[in-house]
């Protein structure tokens, strides 16, 4: 396990190899979720996923994922929820499994936060769906991704990709775009408004 240390403006986690995974204390506040209100509509991208994906690109090892999760206010999940629907969408734009990769990642973080785990799952199957539009194997892109989560977090993102129904249509989505290109609409949001 690896130890905890704030030193001024910055704060860092020393991991199993001695290597520092380094958020600056902005870094820290820009997670504030009351910051993210609107987030997972808003243009995409947008300067908030920068911040977030600071954090997810920090995540090396479960101990790593352990101090995001331990370090974040509990109601930050919802921002990473958000945070991996949104790189669904990028990932798409730029066929890039690596982006999908971190929004798997930051599912994770989501799930080791959520009062309602089915909740982040509406995200995960948007990833799924990005992996198959990019002609990319999502059973990998989702394996590349569980390492550095906890077992029971591991468990349940892993065999996503082999449940039987994944039309995004049962999970609220929709495949559309906007003026920058390709998005996935989350259609109940359109119904009910964004809660993050």
């Amino acid at each position: 396990m690896g130890a905890w240390s704030g030193r001024g403006t910055r704060a860092f986690f020393f991991g199993v190899g001695g290597e520092a995974v380094i958020l600056t204390e902005e870094q820290w506040e820009a997670l504030d979720p009351d910051k993210y209100l609107g987030y997972g509509p808003r243009e995409l991208p947008c300067a908030e996923d920068a911040h977030v994906d600071a954090a997810i690109r920090a995540i090396n090892s479960t101990e790593d994922m352990e101090v995001i999760v331990r370090f974040t206010r509990h109601s930050t999940w919802k921002v990473f929820k958000a945070f991996a629907a949104r790189m669904a969408s990028l990932g798409v734009r730029h066929r890039d499994p690596e982006i999908i990769r971190r929004g798997v990642v930051a599912c994770g973080v989501a799930l080791s936060r959520s009062d309602d785990h089915r909740e982040v799952i509406l995200s995960l199957a948007v990833l799924h769906r990005a992996c198959v539009l990019i002609e990319e194997d999502p059973a990998e892109v989702f394996r590349g991704a569980v390492g550095v989560m906890p077992h029971w977090i591991a468990e349940t993102v892993g065999q996503f990709p082999m449940r039987d129904d994944l039309r995004i249509e049962s999970f609220g989505w929709a495949e559309g775009a906007d003026g920058s290109g390709f998005r996935f609409i989350n259609t109940w949001w359109l119904l009910y408004g964004p809660a993050r």
